[in-house]
C-alpha cells in the first residue's frame, strides 16, 4: 500500500490527551482563531502567515491535495476533552529512496505547557513507525525556539547538528537546530 492510500485511511489518531486529524475545510475558523491568538509567537518561527480564515481555507485546500497524493500529512491537533483545536501537526520531505521524513508542528499560546505538543508529535512518530514503516524522522527549530526543542526532546529526539542563516521568516534569518530520531519501538 503506497502512502497517499494510507494517508486516506486515517480517521483520526488518538493520543493520550489529543486526538489528531487530518486537515479539512469546516476547520479553517477554528485553526484561523488559533493561529490568531498565536499570532506573535508563530510570527518569529513560521514563515506562513495565515492572515484571514481565506489563506487558513487555502492552507487546508493545499494540505488536502497534498494528502491525497501522499506528499504531505497535515493533521489539527484537538484536546481530546473538550474538542478544541490546540494546533496542526505534518509530516513532509518524504526521501524517495530512504524511509524518513521530517515533521513540524505548532501548538496555540493558551495550550502551551501542557503537553498536548508532546503527545501529538509521540502519537505521530508511532503511526510513522507503525503504518508507514519510517525509521528515522527529523526536525528542525530555530535556535531561539527552546520550548520546540524541548518537546523534541522529551520525544526522544536527538540534536544533531546546526544551520547557519537556515531560514527566512518575515525578513529576519534564523539559525536553525536539527534534530533526529531513530523509530524503534
Amino acid at each position: 500500500m503506497n502512502r497517499s492510500d494510507m494517508f486516506q485511511e486515517i480517521d483520526f489518531l488518538t493520543g493520550t490527551k489529543i486526538i489528531l486529524k487530518p486537515l479539512a475545510l469546516e476547520m479553517a475558523k477554528d485553526i484561523f482563531a488559533a493561529t490568531e491568538e498565536s499570532r506573535e509567537e508563530l510570527y518569529r518561527f513560521m514563515p506562513w502567515e495565515n492572515k484571514t480564515v481565506d489563506e487558513a481555507k487555502e492552507f487546508i485546500e493545499l494540505s488536502i491535495k497534498q494528502r491525497h497524493e501522499g506528499t504531505d500529512l497535515n493533521l489539527a491537533i484537538y484536546e481530546s476533552d473538550t474538542g478544541r483545536i490546540a494546533g496542526t501537526i505534518g509530516i513532509h520531505k518524504f526521501d524517495p529512496f530512504t524511509p524518513l521524513c521530517e515533521v513540524g508542528y505548532w501548538v496555540s499560546s493558551s495550550m502551551h505547557g501542557q503537553g498536548y505538543a508532546t503527545d501529538a508529535l509521540l502519537t505521530l512518530l508511532r503511526f510513522c513507525y507503525d503504518k508507514l514503516g519510517l525509521v528515522r524522522v527529523d526536525a528542525r527549530t530555530a535556535v531561539e525556539n527552546t520550548a520546540s526543542q524541548r518537546v523534541l526532546i522529551k520525544c526522544g529526539f536527538r540534536e544533531e547538528g546546526f544551520k547557519e542563516k537556515a531560514e527566512l521568516c518575515h525578513g529576519v534569518w534564523h539559525d536553525l537546530k536539527l534534530f533526529g530520531k531513530i523509530l524503534a519501538y
